[in-house]
């Protein structure tokens, strides 16, 4: 949204005067800036509500540091590098915490089929698949799944039981977890 000169010295006063603590500054800053920067978080974000979510955290964050802002440069570009590194900040943090959740549920699954019982969610048809894969592993890597997965052995343990590096046992692990996860699929497509 392209704005006049006389638009972008009227922001720079509301900054202005927001940096003084005006609060019906900061309400009249919101009312001129909010489309394009509700606009521009709606064209960024996956989802509507997360869009949302920024903005709002946007408008909070440029209220808790307008001492930043130095005027004469674009109010609106400014408020759009700070939703930008919001929503950035907050898709990453989803990522670990889904990666985390993955890993726990994997680490519930490989325990569940090496012990024999069920977790509560899981597909029977894919954790009897999962069961039949770790029974065709040669016996030492069903020997290390079972051990750090059921046992719940700490990967250095194992490496210095194995006489080994806890690198070695890393990659192991990794190994053997891609061709369980290759054996399940491949048993879940037949």
């Amino acid at each position: 949204m392209s704005r006049s000169q006389q638009e972008l010295d009227a922001l720079d006063q509301l900054a202005a005067q927001v940096r003084g603590g005006d609060h019906e500054a900061f309400r009249a800053l919101v009312m001129a800036v909010q489309d394009e920067l509700r606009g521009y978080c709606t064209l960024i974000a996956p989802t509507a509500d997360l869009a949302e979510e920024v903005v709002q955290s946007t408008l909070v964050a440029a209220w808790q540091s307008i001492d930043r802002y130095q005027q004469r440069s674009y109010l609106p570009t400014w408020l759009k590098s700070i939703a930008r590194n919001l929503l950035l900040k907050e898709l990453r943090q989803r990522a670990t915490q889904a990666r985390h959740l993955r890993d726990g549920l994997s680490e519930q699954i490989f325990a569940a089929a090496a012990d024999g019982t069920d977790p509560v969610d899981e597909p029977a048809e894919e954790l009897g698949a999962l069961r039949r894969c770790i029974e065709r592993l040669a016996p030492k890597a069903r020997a290390i799944i079972e051990r750090h997965h059921v046992a719940g052995e700490a990967i250095e343990d194992l490496a210095s039981q194995l006489q080994v590096t806890a690198n070695a046992i890393s990659l192991q692990l990794f190994r053997i977890r891609k061709a369980l996860r290759t054996c399940v699929e491949a048993g879940a497509k037949s």
